[in-house]
C-alpha cells in the first residue's frame, strides 16, 4: 500500500535531508551569482524622450485637429525610426562596426497609448556609446521626417545623457541568485522525497502498519536488546541477593 505523508512526515522528511537540500540550494544559488558577474557581458541602457506636436495652430479646433493627427502618426515614426535608411546615417555618422540588424537589436521605440511621446532607448556594452547612438538616431530622424513628410512636429524632450553612476540593465545578479537559489530548494526538497520513497527498508512498527495496513500484536526484540533485557534482569536479581 502507498504511503501518505501527513504535514508531519514531510517536516521529518525535509529535516532528515536538510543538508542535501542546503547544498544544492547554495551551490546553484553561487554558481548563478559567479557566472552572472563573471560570464555574462553587462549591458548599459540610455534612453531619450521626443514629442510629437506640431506648433503654430490659429485657433483651439486647428490645435486638437493637429493632435489628432500626431497621434496617428505615433505608430508611423515609430516604425520609420528603425528603418535602413535612419539606420545606415546613424551608423556613418558614428562610425560604428555594425550592420543595420545588429544596431535594429540595440534599439527599442516604445509610446503609450493616447500619447505624443515617443520613448527611444538603446542599450550597449559601452553607456557612452549607447548615450551617442540613442542622440545621434533621434537627430537623423528629426531631420529626415522634415523632408519624408514635410512637417517639423518633433521636438527632443529629455535627451539621452550619462548618470553619475550608471548601472547595467543587465545581468540582474540579485535577481539571477534569488531564481536558481528557489530552483535549488525545489531541487533538493523533490531529491529528499525521492530517496525516503526509494527507501524500503522497515525502520520500526508504524512502518510495518502502513504497508500491510494491518495492527501490530507484538515485536520481537532484536539480538541486542535481548542482551539489554538479560543483563537488566541479572542486575536486577543481584541486588535482590544482597
Amino acid at each position: 500500500m502507498e504511503e501518505k505523508l501527513g504535514l508531519r512526515e514531510v517536516f521529518k522528511v525535509l529535516n532528515k535531508y536538510k543538508v542535501l537540500i542546503i547544498s544544492i540550494t547554495f551551490a546553484l544559488g553561487l554558481i548563478a551569482g559567479m557566472v552572472s558577474h563573471y560570464s555574462i557581458t553587462p549591458l548599459y541602457e540610455s534612453s531619450t524622450q521626443i514629442l510629437v506636436n506640431r506648433n503654430g495652430a490659429l485657433n483651439s479646433q486647428e490645435s486638437n485637429q493637429n493632435i489628432e493627427a500626431d497621434l496617428r502618426l505615433i505608430d508611423t515614426y515609430s516604425d520609420i525610426i528603425k528603418t535602413p535608411n535612419i539606420l545606415n546615417q546613424v551608423i556613418e555618422k558614428l562610425n560604428l562596426n555594425l550592420t543595420v540588424e545588429e544596431l535594429t537589436e540595440k534599439i527599442t521605440v516604445d509610446s503609450n497609448d493616447g500619447s505624443q511621446v515617443i520613448y527611444i532607448s538603446v542599450r550597449d556594452i559601452d553607456i557612452e556609446r549607447a548615450v551617442l547612438i540613442a542622440n545621434t538616431t533621434v537627430e537623423v530622424f528629426s531631420e529626415e521626417i522634415k523632408e519624408i513628410l514635410n512637417v517639423n512636429n518633433v521636438a527632443v524632450i529629455s535627451p539621452a545623457a550619462i548618470g553619475e553612476s550608471p548601472s547595467p540593465v543587465t545581468p540582474n545578479i540579485f535577481v539571477n541568485t534569488a531564481v536558481m537559489s528557489v530552483i535549488g530548494l525545489l531541487v533538493g526538497s523533490s531529491l529528499a522525497f525521492l530517496f525516503n520513497y526509494m527507501n524500503t527498508t522497515i525502520r520500526n512498527e508504524k512502518d510495518v502498519e502502513n504497508i500491510l495496513n494491518i495492527p501490530v500484536l507484538a515485536m520481537i526484540p532484536s539480538l541486542a536488546e535481548k542482551e539489554k533485557i538479560n543483563n537488566s534482569t541479572l542486575r536486577n536479581l543481584e541486588r535482590k541477593e544482597v
